[in-house]
């Protein structure tokens, strides 16, 4: 299955409306390819991927919800994990932070306010002791040896 990666980019910018957000992507893209190279060929491109992790982020949905995007062209039910995989691997890697600190020492992203704004995948937290005293911790396996 061959897909037109930039006629979906060309429509994914033109449906957010944000002028910044074609520098934003490049900056990451150009991370992911130093230090997430792909060990062998990807049957979807590092710019779907994004646009997909940036849909989830932006609009505060489950991943799950990648199924019904107009932007995920699997057809596989469980596709969604895949994305959710590699932007883990994109966080393990540091290419979020190294893509900011990029961004803000360039200036790319110019506010009127001063301010940039971030997204946070909090999938990974487990809020134990209620808002103000968060847990931590990404395993959820309890530990069931016995003394």
């Amino acid at each position: 299955m061959m897909i037109n990666i930039s006629k979906l980019y060309n429509e994914y910018l033109k449906s957010e409306n944000n002028e910044h957000l074609n520098k934003i992507f490049s900056v990451i893209i150009k991370y992911v390819r130093e230090y997430c190279p792909n060990q062998r060929r990807p049957k979807y491109p590092s710019l779907y991927y994004l646009i997909n992790i940036h849909t989830v982020l932006k609009d505060n949905v489950l991943w799950k919800s990648l199924n019904k995007s107009k932007f995920c062209l699997s057809k596989n039910k469980t596709h969604y994990k895949t994305i959710a995989d590699v932007h883990r691997l994109w966080c393990k890697h540091g290419v979020y932070e190294k893509a900011y600190r990029e961004i803000v020492a360039k200036n790319i992203v110019r506010s009127t306010n001063g301010e940039i704004k971030l997204f946070i995948d909090a999938t990974s937290i487990i809020n134990k002791l209620g808002s103000e005293k968060i847990g931590y911790g990404t395993e959820t396996r309890k530990n069931n040896s016995q003394n």
